[in-house]
């Protein structure tokens, strides 16, 4: 028995009976599916989600690391302006302490911009490479090829059955 599965497709089984060390010829008519779903062995197509999550990810993560550059750059901005006062600074001068934590706060940010982009980056990546993957066309319609094969043991015989189409 051969049994044909396509997407889109109703599933089709044809009795075959091949004498020994001969051949067969089998023409098998496909029937367009009654059902929308096409026939309930094939994968009609690659899940989208996953790139549509990892491609939002990547977007947060670059505006997230956007934002935190931003806030390191009014940081430092604020920071240089005091960085003139630095030598004339001693540690009990009220504009050192503002200093020191303007540069704290420019180093924090700066480097919670740089791996925020680089998460971003990661995820971007990650959505280009099953973004690739999940918009793939499948193979192309038309004729295909079947491979039967017969397999012998001691308990008895069989045919194994390969085919694309």
């Amino acid at each position: 028995m051969i049994t044909v599965l396509k997407t889109g497709y109703d599933e089709t089984e044809k009795i075959v009976e091949v004498a020994a060390r001969g051949s067969a010829k089998v023409a098998i008519e496909l029937a367009p599916s009654s059902f929308n779903s096409g026939n309930r062995y094939a994968i009609v197509g690659r899940t989208r989600i996953p790139f549509y999550v990892l491609g939002g990810l990547a977007v947060l993560a670059g505006s997230a690391g956007g934002m935190l550059y931003t806030a390191a750059a009014a940081k430092g901005s604020a920071a240089d302006d005091l960085l003139g006062e630095l030598k004339r600074c001693s540690s009990t001068t009220p504009g050192c302490t503002t200093l020191l934590d303007l540069r704290q706060s420019h180093d924090t940010l700066a480097n919670a911009g740089t791996g925020v982009l680089i998460g971003g980056a990661a995820f971007l990546g990650a959505a280009v490479l099953y973004g690739v993957y999940a918009f793939s066309a499948p193979a192309p319609s038309g004729t295909g090829s079947i491979t039967i094969l017969p397999a012998a043991s001691p308990a008895g015989g069989s045919l194994s059955v390969r085919g694309t189409f």
